[in-house]
């Protein structure tokens, strides 16, 4: 992850920050598998928590689609103020720019 631009590490690590105190957890698949040319992370919350940190990718270059997979569960996103639910085996592709 070091190769990302040093404004979007430092926006995940202030938000992780602020939800420090709950059980969430985020997993680097990518590093942990060598993965180079796309991310992979695994994320866990407890019911009520936060799962991924509210984002877009519309920031200097970005612009990335992102693919949700529900395993265990149920998550609920909210994409450009629509609200999806999702349960186990169930995807959510977002768009590059969607918040």
């Amino acid at each position: 992850m070091a190769e990302r631009a040093p404004h979007i590490l430092q926006r995940w690590a202030d938000a992780s920050a602020r939800f420090a105190d709950d059980n969430s957890k985020m997993r680097d698949v990518r590093g942990y598998l060598g993965v180079e040319s796309f991310g992979v992370n695994a994320f866990e919350a407890h019911e009520g928590e936060l799962l991924v940190v509210p984002h877009d990718e519309l920031g200097e270059g970005e612009q990335q689609e992102e693919l949700y997979l529900v395993v265990e569960g149920r998550a609920r996103f909210v994409c450009d103020g629509e609200t999806v639910e999702l349960r186990p085996g169930e995807l959510l592709h977002a768009r590059p720019g969607v918040r």
